[in-house]
């Protein structure tokens, strides 16, 4: 009764004026609240259709230009945007302190992250000069080691998911594997920049990639299950943090959010899993490795299984990473996402 007893007295209504005023006030924030969301979507629109006439006038030039000037173009404009652009690169540099600030100095952390920018810019240039007369030869640029492993691996009939990351110039991988007649397909996901995405859809395509877009799920199930019935590859690549079913695994030292989809793939319907990356050489060559057929780890518990393999075939991948670090994306948040405190993610 006394908790009753000493509640405030009910608020008196407003008067008119300051109802009114009040009202007046409601109004202008959410006309204010409005109008920046659509000043927020036009930059955004914006933005896309620059990076995407960009991408245009890039590919161009890479076409107009003699190929050993365009590499050059490319590497300089990466060096440029690693200058110009502040956010991403803090991002790359925290990124390579976290992976190897005990194995490198801040000096060569600085090269290496300079390095990776060098490195994609040039691989931009490549892959849109490959197709002009008198352009780049995959012949003359690119060597494969490894190839017996894939072949044998076709010889089961049952598909391979080969699964490989973001290292050395990895669409050069795919589109190399196809231009050798493998029946080639990779697992992409929407962009945000939907002209950008068909943009790169359609260059793979050109070349005899075909994507298998993660926009609905339906047809991506088919799209997977029928490129494993018909005894095709799978690319996949697991090095990134994505909207995808996944687990925590260590990289680097320190747990990341992983995709489970080609080990779940493997275990359900025994394709075989190769693992393979395209490394530049210090001439400007592209070596393929391709590793023999990779031996998944059965404990009986299915979940543990797909934890466990995820987690040895991302150490695979850690391992030529930190051999060849100049040319991985280190300004993806690949430590994003954490695990709940306590949570076990030991391989």
């Amino acid at each position: 009764m006394a908790g009753f007893l000493n509640l405030p007295p009910p608020k008196k209504p407003q008067s008119g004026l300051r109802a009114w005023l009040h009202k007046v006030r409601t109004v202008r924030c959410a006309k204010f609240t409005l109008k920046s969301k659509q000043l927020k979507k036009l930059r955004k629109k914006i933005s896309h259709e620059g990076v995407y006439q960009l991408a245009k006038l890039g590919l161009w030039l890479t076409r107009a230009l003699p190929v050993n000037l365009g590499l050059k173009l490319g590497e300089n404009l990466g060096e440029l945007t690693f200058y110009l652009v502040a956010r991403e690169r803090r991002k790359t540099l925290h990124h390579l302190q976290l992976a190897l600030g005990e194995k490198y100095t801040p000096q060569e952390l600085h090269h290496i992250a300079k390095a990776s920018y060098r490195h994609l810019g040039r691989c931009f240039f490549e892959l849109g000069g490959m197709d002009k007369p008198g352009g780049m030869s995959l012949d003359d640029r690119v060597s494969l080691e490894g190839r017996e492993h894939l072949d044998a691996a076709l010889k089961k009939g049952k598909g391979v998911i080969f699964i490989t990351a973001h290292l050395g110039n990895w669409e050069l991988l795919a589109i190399y594997g196809a231009r050798m007649g493998y029946p080639l397909n990779v697992i992409g996901r929407k962009t945000h920049n939907a002209k950008l995405g068909e943009l790169i859809v359609e260059l793979r395509s050109k070349y005899g990639v075909k994507t298998i877009l993660r926009q609905r799920r339906g047809r991506v199930r088919q799209g997977i299950w029928q490129a494993l019935r018909q005894n095709q590859l799978l690319g996949m690549l697991i090095d990134q943090d994505t909207k995808v079913e996944g687990v925590f695994v260590d990289f680097f030292g320190r747990p990341a959010y992983t995709p489970i989809g080609p080990v779940a793939l493997a275990l359900r319907t025994g394709a075989v899993l190769l693992a393979g990356f395209t490394i530049r050489q210090p001439d400007g060559r592209h070596k393929i490795e391709i590793l023999p057929p990779y031996e998944l780890a059965l404990t009986g518990d299915k979940q543990e299984d797909i934890r466990l393999n995820t987690a040895r075939l991302t150490h695979i991948i850690e391992e030529y990473i930190a051999r060849y670090p100049a040319q991985w994306v280190w300004m993806h948040r690949r430590w994003r996402r954490q695990p709940p405190a306590g949570a076990n993610h030991e391989a």
